[in-house]
């Protein structure tokens, strides 16, 4: 019976499942970030703050930063100096 289970849960096919429900699971505990794009006037909501920051080309840091700074002292100031970021709790 393990012999089974082990060729079967190794199979290509089993480790693409596993994969894409741990994205699933993973999407769903992320924190949502909207970035809005001041030169193009786009604003983009992205699952988590690492995509976000992956897509403006910075470090998660500066999107922590950005949100740390809006809390603490009410300034949103641009990231890059043309994204406005607003991170979604809840």
């Amino acid at each position: 019976m393990q012999d089974h289970l082990a060729k079967h849960n190794s199979s290509e096919e089993q480790r693409t499942k596993a994969r894409e429900r741990m994205l699933n699971i993973n999407e769903g505990k992320g924190i949502s970030v909207e970035v809005y794009n001041i030169e193009t006037k786009e604003t983009k909501i992205y699952t988590s703050i690492r995509k976000a920051a992956e897509a403006i080309g910075c470090v998660e840091g500066t999107i922590r930063l950005a949100e740390k700074t809006f809390l603490e002292k009410g300034i949103n100031r641009p990231v890059k100096t043309k994204y406005l970021i607003k991170v979604l709790h809840g």
